[in-house]
């Protein structure tokens, strides 16, 4: 074998090498420890609705615009990008 042939081998099993530990560890993540319980445990309390609903929530309710529905025109054409 060649110089060349022998660099090739070697960094194509580096890169074989490589994809496979990524592979293994996108199948195999560790597992979390106790901080997915603080997180549950935080997204608990975060979600408690008290029903109150303050003056800078409405405005910004208000604020919102509603742009109806989609028409439903032309809807089972054979082309539907094409001109009307």
């Amino acid at each position: 074998m060649k110089k060349k042939d022998i660099i090739t081998i070697v960094i194509s099993m580096i890169f074989i090498i490589g994809a496979a530990f990524f592979g293994y560890k996108l199948l195999f993540p560790k597992k979390a420890s106790n901080t997915s319980q603080d997180q549950k445990q935080k997204q608990q309390q975060e979600q408690k609705f008290t029903g109150n609903i303050d003056e800078t929530m409405l405005e910004k309710v208000n604020s919102l615009q509603d742009y109806g529905e989609a028409s439903l025109d032309n809807i089972g054409r054979a082309n539907p990008f094409g001109p009307l």
